[in-house]
């Protein structure tokens, strides 16, 4: 059965929160590969009083290994539209033929 979109998108919601709320972070040692938008700069935060943003938007706390950091120059709601998902899908590409190579 196939949900109307509202309730589709209110029980991702649920879904999200109950995750969100009952999922024990653990430390990651391998490698992780982060995209950030531009949404996420300290730039666009800075009508926060007070407000600083986490470079690597609280994965420097979990993850024990490499952070390959990537900015992309959209927002978090764009990054998979035109033309900026060819950005990530670049830069994906990228980072996924560095891997092989070191395999």
């Amino acid at each position: 059965r196939t949900l109307p979109l509202p309730e589709t998108d209110n029980y991702m919601f649920i879904l999200h929160q109950q995750a969100w709320e009952t999922y024990t972070f653990q430390p990651y040692p391998g490698r992780i590969i982060l995209f950030r938008t531009d949404d996420n700069s300290q730039d666009t935060q800075e009508a926060y009083v007070g407000f600083q943003t986490d470079p690597l938007l609280g994965w420097g706390n979990l993850i024990t290994g490499e952070i390959d950091l990537h900015n992309i120059p959209c927002s978090h709601s764009t990054i998979l539209g035109e033309p900026h998902v060819r950005v990530v899908a670049e830069k994906l590409k990228d980072c996924l033929e560095k891997a092989y190579r070191t395999l």
